[in-house]
């Protein structure tokens, strides 16, 4: 019996996720909506469900506030750290698209306070500050991007592959647009960052130095 409830869950679960991915998010909402008033769940499948359903509402107009709502009433004390950071993240994201930066960015404090080695949380918060530098010019937030996103990378390599050319590119700006910020940042928090992640950009890194 709890077999085939866990079955049931883990593929409506896999089900939303794949609508979701294919931009079918009302679709995707829909069949989540199955498992509404199912009370066998384990707990990985009912953080999933929430997740799956935030996730579409947040590409969904109108449904911000519904998102929100949902992740305010669910109960976190049975779900593990990483779990409850990972709402915390989602909760962030959505006052970020409500334009409620001091929310957003609480939220993306309190995430990383309760699990700091979550990748995501750091490459989410990280995207934000970038998004605010690129429209408002503050180049504070620029420090702030540059510092969540070799966080991230620390912890998760697989990262690099979107981040590092960014990184390269501020530092090619950085003495005459930036004031070298993004180069403090790489000296204060750049330790530990895996060699590897350089292997791709070699040949960028010499021509820089031989300029």
């Amino acid at each position: 019996h709890q077999i085939g409830y866990r079955d049931k869950a883990w593929s409506i679960n896999k089900l939303a996720s794949i609508a979701r991915k294919q931009n079918l998010h009302s679709l995707s909402l829909d069949v989540l909506k199955t498992l509404y008033g199912y009370y066998q769940m384990e707990v990985q499948e009912a953080f999933v469900k929430i997740r799956e359903q935030v996730l579409a509402c947040l590409n969904i107009p109108g449904e911000l506030v519904s998102a929100l709502n949902l992740i305010n009433t669910t109960n976190l004390e049975f779900f593990p750290q990483q779990h409850k950071a990972e709402m915390f993240r989602l909760k962030a994201s959505i006052y970020q698209k409500l334009n409620n930066s001091e929310q957003a960015h609480s939220n993306f404090s309190t995430s990383l306070s309760i699990d700091p080695g979550l990748a995501d949380a750091w490459y989410s918060w990280g995207s934000y500050c970038e998004d605010v530098y690129e429209r408002h010019g503050n180049a504070t937030y620029l420090e702030y991007a540059a510092s969540c996103y070799l966080q991230a990378i620390k912890i998760d390599t697989n990262l690099a592959k979107k981040l590092m050319s960014k990184f390269l590119l501020w530092l090619s700006f950085d003495n005459t647009s930036c004031g070298d910020i993004v180069g403090r940042v790489f000296d204060k928090y750049g330790e530990g960052v895996p060699s590897s992640v350089w292997l791709p950009y070699v040949s960028q890194l010499i021509c820089s130095l031989q300029r």
